[in-house]
């Protein structure tokens, strides 16, 4: 199946596994060319309001394995500028440099709610704002310099050595919020943290 979407290197596999099986070979360029032309529908939905758009979006994705609110963020604000990070997962796979293990997105993007002075708790009829290039570009930046703030207080300061060492996780988007507001906070006030 990893084979089938690129029509190269389904011809490559297919001579190099099916050399003798012109058959097989070919119900394989067959599928291949089912796969790459299927058509999917899609609709241009033009509104003055989000409002609309949301609710058609709620019905469209509360079937199937819906997506949840941090990859609805990305799929709205993200990658739009060019600029990195343009995505929640981004910035989670930027902060392996730190070796502090893999910080979950969904906390990645409660901080980001948090700097957007939105509530962080995860509610059903939450929407998900969709901001100007300009806006995402500097709110996927400020959360990525936060959370990496974040980090290196807890590993240096915190003496916590990795993710999984935190009985909870939701400090690390309180102390992101601070990080962000105090990037050069007083030795007095890390203590106190």
């Amino acid at each position: 199946m990893t084979e089938l979407v690129d029509s190269e290197r389904l011809l490559s596999w297919a001579f190099e596994h099916l050399k003798d099986q012109p058959k097989r070979r070919e119900l394989a360029f067959d599928l291949g060319k089912r796969i790459r032309e299927y058509p999917i529908p899609a609709y241009v939905v033009r509104a003055d309001s989000d409002r609309p758009l949301r609710d058609i979006f709620d019905r469209v994705n509360s079937r199937g394995k819906p997506m949840k609110k941090h990859e609805v963020f990305d799929a709205l604000n993200g990658a739009r500028s060019g600029q990195r990070p343009s995505s929640i997962a981004q910035i989670a796979n930027d902060l392996s440099e730190l070796r502090f293990g893999l910080v979950e997105e969904k906390i990645v993007y409660r901080l980001l709610r948090a700097l957007q002075g939105a509530d962080v708790v995860d509610r059903a009829d939450d929407g998900v704002d969709r901001l100007s290039d300009a806006e995402a570009a500097s709110l996927y930046a400020r959360t990525g310099r936060a959370v990496r703030r974040a980090i290196e207080f807890l590993q240096t300061d915190a003496g916590v050595a990795h993710y999984a060492l935190l009985p909870y996780k939701q400090p690390l988007v309180a102390l992101g919020k601070f990080f962000d507001l105090h990037p050069q906070a007083s030795h007095r006030s890390r203590e106190l943290l």
